[in-house]
């Protein structure tokens, strides 16, 4: 599905509050030490360069 298609109806299932924060806390300590390295900063600083030439 492309990125500029509206999804009208949600087709899938809740997850349980507990599976999203299992997940979470699965990632989260992963996802910091990726933005906190020299790699994810220059990924980061490469997103917001092209979101601001996106407008």
């Amino acid at each position: 599905m492309p990125a500029t298609e509206v999804i009208k109806t949600n087709q899938t299932e809740r997850l349980p509050k507990t599976a999203v924060e299992s997940l979470a806390r699965a990632l989260l300590p992963q996802m910091r030490a990726y933005f906190a390295s020299d790699e994810g900063q220059a990924a980061l600083k490469q997103w917001r360069a092209e979101r601001e030439q996106q407008g």
